[in-house]
């Protein structure tokens, strides 16, 4: 099972369904975040990317780990790890699903449209995913 790991509500039910998946069909999850470059500084014309990638990628490990923790916490015998990426969300839950047996992500995510019934990473994944694809409410 491969899951899509954003922090939010959604996404927390998204983990439940996916570790209670791996728990009945006796496989593994996939916890993916990705984030996008949080922002460019411009010094005399040139761009510069002002970040911390070390910083960056352990707050994305520490989002995954609590967001995960509960659904790992109930269901023990379901062995998880984590895919950190930096780029697209459904750019990598694309790239993953190819050797999945199921992609699982919430109906909406962190985006500005919540009156959206499905976010731009579940129409994208749905598109574009080659496995079946578990969007839950």
């Amino acid at each position: 099972m491969v899951v899509g790991v954003d922090g939010s509500k959604a996404s927390a039910k998204a983990i439940d369904f996916a570790f209670d998946q791996a728990e009945a069909m006796h496989g593994e999850v996939v916890a993916v975040h990705a984030w996008t470059s949080p922002f460019l500084t411009y010094d005399d014309g040139a761009s510069m990317l002002q970040f911390d990638e070390a910083k960056v990628r352990e707050e994305a490990r520490l989002l995954v780990a609590e967001s995960v923790a509960g659904a790992a916490a109930d269901h023990p015998d379901v062995h998880w790890t984590t895919e950190l990426t930096m780029g697209a969300a459904a750019q990598a839950l694309v790239r993953r699903a190819e050797s999945a047996d199921l992609v699982v992500v919430g109906s909406r995510g962190r985006g500005g449209f919540t009156g959206l019934l499905l976010g731009s990473v579940g129409q994208t994944v749905l598109h574009h995913a080659h496995c079946p694809i578990a969007v839950v409410r």
